[in-house]
């Protein structure tokens, strides 16, 4: 491939590429909020006789393990990580302006 080809595909490249990640956490942090969401649903239901005893393990299943996604369990997954992403790309970003100034 020539240089002018490349300098069109490996931008589209990335930009497919951040999006594809960008969507993935996302829909990571939309399960999370959701599993959250039930926790609330299930406090809010009325109690009788009959539901009693499911509702209290519902709540105790999805209290004692907590809907979240990780890396490798290095890291949670949330909207956050995008602010992560971005930070870690803007410091490379400088580090590479800050060589290049010096050659």
């Amino acid at each position: 491939m020539d240089r002018a080809s490349m300098m069109i595909i490996l931008p589209f490249h990335a930009t497919i590429s951040l999006l594809g990640i960008v969507m993935i956490i996302l829909l990571c942090s939309s399960v999370t909020k959701e599993g959250e969401h039930l926790l609330y649903l299930l406090h809010q239901m009325e109690e009788d006789s009959i539901n009693a005893n499911a509702k209290s393990i519902a709540i105790q299943l999805v209290e004692n393990m907590p809907l979240k996604f990780s890396a490798a369990r290095f890291f949670n997954i949330s909207k956050y990580t995008i602010l992560g992403i971005i930070g870690n790309c803007t410091t490379y970003f400088i580090v590479l302006i800050q060589f290049h100034q010096n050659n």
